[in-house]
């Protein structure tokens, strides 16, 4: 070796290994955002975290999860059937965590049953994750407010669960 030259033994990079360094710095990103924002509350000093998930059904029905925190964090996953998939982040107005936090109450969240089930086949289903102000609850409905006929939840899951979905539509349609 001359001298001068930088003797290295690392090898290249190969695919696998690059879409690891980059989760990992997401991960990183992320994390950072949530230790200097204080992600989980709103403005107004509540604290908000909201999880969806909606499956897959034997079509081509949209697959995704949805994350969405008190100070606007919005982190999104795109499974199957969706525009974007993969992560995503954005940030939202405190008024558009306002219009949710009003939809939650709207539909009675904490009272609703833990499960909305009507025995059909190939729809998607959702389920739903809240902790508010100190109180927790999950819900799986299905099939989701997509097959109206069949659905057997309150007007107001669905509606919720919309009010959900339009922070991710654009990552989504």
């Amino acid at each position: 070796m001359e001298h001068g030259q930088i003797h290295t033994d690392l090898k290249p990079i190969n695919g696998k290994r690059l879409k690891e360094l980059i989760l990992f710095r997401l991960v990183l990103v992320i994390l950072a955002i949530i230790i200097f924002i204080g992600y989980p509350r709103t403005f107004h000093g509540e604290y908000l975290h909201i999880s969806m998930e909606r499956s897959i059904c034997l079509g081509t029905c949209p697959a995704y999860n949805i994350d969405v925190y008190g100070s606007g964090l919005v982190i999104y996953k795109g499974n199957l059937h969706v525009h974007d998939k993969g992560f995503r982040i954005e940030f939202v107005s405190q008024g558009k965590i306002q219009e949710i936090i009003a939809a939650l109450n709207s539909s009675q969240y904490f009272s609703l049953n833990d499960s909305y089930i009507y025995s059909v086949t190939d729809n998607p289903g959702t389920l739903i994750f809240i902790h508010y102000k100190g109180k927790s609850k999950e819900i799986y409905h299905y099939p989701d407010g997509r097959a109206p006929n069949h659905d057997v939840a309150p007007p107001a899951l669905g509606e919720l669960e919309g009010q959900i979905e339009n922070l991710a539509i654009g990552w989504i349609e």
